[in-house]
């Protein structure tokens, strides 16, 4: 796989798993976190120690994986992504963005900003012992709003450090697979930590979406 960019949005739960994996992998990275680490995260957020605390975790994952890794380039922004700075965020052309964050309204303007710049999208979210990890691209499938519609419940709930760092895991594993080559667009990973169980689900793009549109139907299971 030749040297790519990966521009991250949330260095929380499922970011602290994801990062190092992309971290051997890719040649950049940017993080994107307005949060700073607190005393309640420690205990599913792998990636800080008490150390930490106060601190924007944007710039402690930075600094760890620059340790880890250290012909990476990585940066990293303190700040909230909306739509209002989203250019400034896609201004050096991420090869694909990640959407690791626990919002819906942020995970709206990420996939958003992504088809319409036509950038490669894998979004991640968890709800509890549940994940969704979804591949998103202009053109070959649908995009967030598409794919689970409004009112997206994952981010409430608490999730174990396992459900985190399994669900993140998968993410930068699809993430990998796509700028490879070998992941499908449209494909959504649905995750039962519970029992274990996986669903497969199809992000077609609705008609009706005004992001994007065109001939297909929505979320249909395989």
């Amino acid at each position: 796989m030749p040297p790519q960019h990966i521009l991250v949005i949330g260095a929380g739960g499922l970011g602290s798993a994801a990062l190092p994996l992309l971290a051997a992998a890719a040649a950049r990275l940017t993080v994107i976190d307005h949060d700073k680490v607190e005393l309640s995260n420690l205990s599913r957020q792998l990636l800080y120690n008490e150390d930490d605390l106060a601190r924007p975790k944007a710039e402690v994952a930075a600094e760890r994986l620059r340790r880890q890794f250290p012909n990476l380039a990585v940066r990293w922004r303190a700040e909230k992504f909306s739509a209002e700075n989203a250019a400034a965020f896609f201004s050096e052309r991420p090869d694909l963005v990640m959407d690791l964050c626990d919002n819906e309204t942020t995970r709206i303007a990420v996939s958003d900003a992504a088809f319409a710049r036509d950038t490669a999208l894998v979004t991640a979210g968890l709800a509890g012992m549940h994940g969704q990890i979804a591949y998103l691209r202009r053109g070959d499938s649908g995009c967030y709003r598409c794919a689970f519609g409004a009112g997206d419940k994952s981010g409430e709930g608490t999730a174990s450090a396992a459900m985190a760092t399994m669900t993140g895991s998968m993410a930068a594993l699809v993430a990998l697979r796509a700028l490879a080559g070998n992941e499908t667009a449209g494909r959504v990973v649905l995750v039962d930590g519970e029992t274990l169980a996986t669903e497969e689900l199809r992000a077609r793009a609705d008609p009706k979406c005004a992001v994007c549109g065109h001939t297909s139907q929505k979320g249909n299971r395989k």
